[in-house]
Formats: structure tokens, sequence, C-alpha cells
């Protein structure tokens, strides 16, 4: 959904991608940056050691924002779950 228009937003593709808005500098600069993959009922992004350690980075606020709006779950690659906190 988007905030701004109220629009829904789907995605009618069998796999598309997704991108986040990040700040790239210590100004306003910012770039939308690939972040997300969906592929047959299921969203992958790369969770970087920085994107573990750092509670602030935008694709995890974004990764858990979408888990608590679809009602899914942060899994591993060896089937950990992350259970986050939007900050």
């Amino acid at each position: 959904m988007n905030q701004n228009t109220g629009e829904r937003i789907e995605i009618q593709l069998p796999h598309s991608n997704a991108q986040v808005y990040i700040q790239t500098g210590t100004g306003p600069e910012s770039e939308w940056q690939p972040a997300f993959s969906y592929s047959i009922g299921r969203v992958t992004f790369a969770a970087t050691p920085a994107l573990l350690q750092d509670p602030l980075d935008p694709v995890r606020q974004a990764a858990i924002a979408l888990c608590t709006k679809i009602g899914a779950r942060i899994v591993g690659d060896e089937g950990e779950v992350y259970v986050w906190e939007i900050s």
C-alpha cells in the first residue's frame, strides 16, 4: 500500500524485484537500490553482515515491515528464524 496515496500495490508477475529508497550520504542524497526478489510465493533478500548487525538498516526495516504486513517470518538459509522489531 502506498502510504502517501493509499493506492494498493500488487505484484502479478511470477518473478519480480523491489527496491528500497536508501540515504546514500550524510546529506539528503538518496537513491533506489535493489533489495528484494520475489518468485513463486517467496521473497528473498541478501542478509549482509551489516544488515544483521544494524537494527536501523533500511533493507532490514523494510523486511520487518513487509513481514509484519503479510504475517510472514524471516528465515535464514539454514532454517534459523530471525525475530526483529521495527526501530
